[in-house]
């Protein structure tokens, strides 16, 4: 909850200061900021350029208000994030309790948001909870982690090293409009603990995944593992060029804590609506490369009720560039727009668009089921899980089209991948399997 009164409102350009220093075109407005940060409610940012030389901090019942011409800009070399809440705890190593606290009530809407960077610049380097980089899960331009009631809209991040925006432990939220111009990493980067939001309006470059909803993640790219829930994310335009990673990744697992304790990093009604632009939707399990075997026991996770409606996907080339993908390979290259290394149960598609260019690679399909592999033989080094089993049940669909023809059967278009013996392991090779799919047929209001 709030902290006691504060003031009503100030606009940022009105602050005068001793604290000023001269940065290029601007003035570095830090010290202000905070100032304005601890003693007023709502803060308005003019149009003009403001630069800052460390973090920003939240507090709850706060809204920034920005012209849509305001540049707020992290300086060059500056190590930490820009802006992020109060209350963000760590919760890498064990569970984070259920009554931990949060902040409540954060609006962030308009302006320019971003970093003087022209690549990624890797974890442990930018976007940093701290000069120490004490949560190295933290890597981006935004972190909220830990807020009950978050709006940010109308956003433009821009040349960001790391993610644009990371979240987890957020709940009762909304995102709207944002736009990402040359952003080097994720854009929505949605960690565990996130429940009953939407999301709506993304578009832009970035050179990894425009949005992320990683349940399950990374130790080095998350601080929060659990359950995404309830959420609706409509309008996703991946925009750009070569160097664009045109993919939406929806990642559960299961999450071993240091202690012994698993955390199910479950995705439960989702919907995924209004899409373009995309390559692949990835819904795999990915641990991190390994050696030999997997240095974790993570396990295969699962996703409960999710719906994909007016999509548009060109897939006539696969978005992960590796030679078997692109060679052809029939038993390890198989590639899809919706690629599922996870349990799935009651999954929809409804007026979903798809380009393949079988002719090109036989080994594309509008779906596969089952583990994937990328491995390098001469360091023994694998990308992916190949040891996945996992199960899709209840498919159902309607007015799916691919390459301009609508498919009646989608079956001849889903690949069960298995694999048998890719190479010596100890460990067995997984297989996907898929149960029970059929077409919907045509209700009284839909179009003919």
């Amino acid at each position: 909850m709030g902290r006691g009164v504060k003031n009503k409102k100030i606009c940022l350009s009105c602050i005068r200061s001793d604290d000023f220093v001269s940065y290029k075109d601007g003035k570095i407005w830090t010290e202000a900021f905070c100032r304005a940060l601890r003693e007023y409610a709502e803060i308005y940012i003019s149009a003009g350029k403001y630069y800052f030389d460390r973090s920003l901090t939240v507090p709850s019942d706060t809204r920034i208000v920005a012209d849509e011409h305001a540049e707020i800009i992290l300086i060059k070399g500056t190590k930490t994030l820009l802006l992020r809440n109060e209350n963000v705890i760590d919760g890498s190593e064990r569970k984070i309790p259920a009554d931990a606290p949060c902040d409540e009530n954060i609006s962030i809407c308009g302006g320019v948001w971003g970093e003087e960077n022209e690549e990624r610049l890797g974890y442990g380097v930018s976007g940093c909870f701290d000069e120490s980089d004490s949560y190295h899960g933290v890597s981006t331009c935004f972190l909220f982690s830990g807020v009950r009631g978050l709006t940010l809209k109308n956003l433009v991040f821009r040349s960001v090293a790391g993610f644009a925006c990371q979240i987890g432990r957020v709940s009762d939220f909304k995102i709207e409009n944002i736009r990402f111009e040359n952003c080097f990493a994720d854009g929505l980067h949605v960690n565990g603990g996130v429940k009953n939001g939407t999301v709506k309006n993304l578009s832009g470059h970035t050179e990894d995944d425009l949005i992320a909803l990683n349940a399950y993640d990374w130790d080095n790219s998350s601080i929060n593992f659990g359950a995404i829930e309830n959420l609706t994310i409509d309008g996703v335009q991946s925009e750009g060029g070569a160097n664009t990673h045109k993919s939406f990744r929806i990642q559960p697992g299961v999450y071993p804590y240091k202690n012994g304790e698993k955390e199910d990093c479950r995705i439960k009604n989702l919907t995924v609506k209004n899409v373009s632009g995309v390559t692949t939707f990835k819904m795999y399990l990915q641990t991190p490369a390994y050696i030999n075997s997997p240095e974790k026991e993570i396990g295969v996770g699962r996703i409960e009720n999710v719906t994909f409606e007016n999509i548009v996907a060109d897939t006539t080339s696969p978005v992960d560039k590796q030679a078997n993908y692109l060679n052809g390979d029939l038993v390890a290259g198989n590639f899809a727009t919706f690629e599922v290394g996870s349990n799935v149960k009651n999954i929809r598609f409804i007026n979903v668009n798809v380009r393949l260019d079988k002719s090109a690679y036989p080994n594309s399909y509008f779906m596969t089921v089952g583990p994937k592999s990328q491995y390098i033989a001469e360091k023994h080094l694998e990308l992916f899980d190949p040891y996945v089993n996992c199960t899709v049940e209840q498919i159902e669909y309607r007015n799916i089209c691919i390459n301009d023809c609508l498919i009646r059967d989608l079956q001849p278009f889903i690949k069960e991948v298995e694999f048998n013996a890719l190479y010596p392991s100890a460990l067995p090779f997984g297989k996907g399997k898929l149960v029970a799919m059929h077409e919907i047929q045509k209700d009284s209001t839909a179009e003919k």
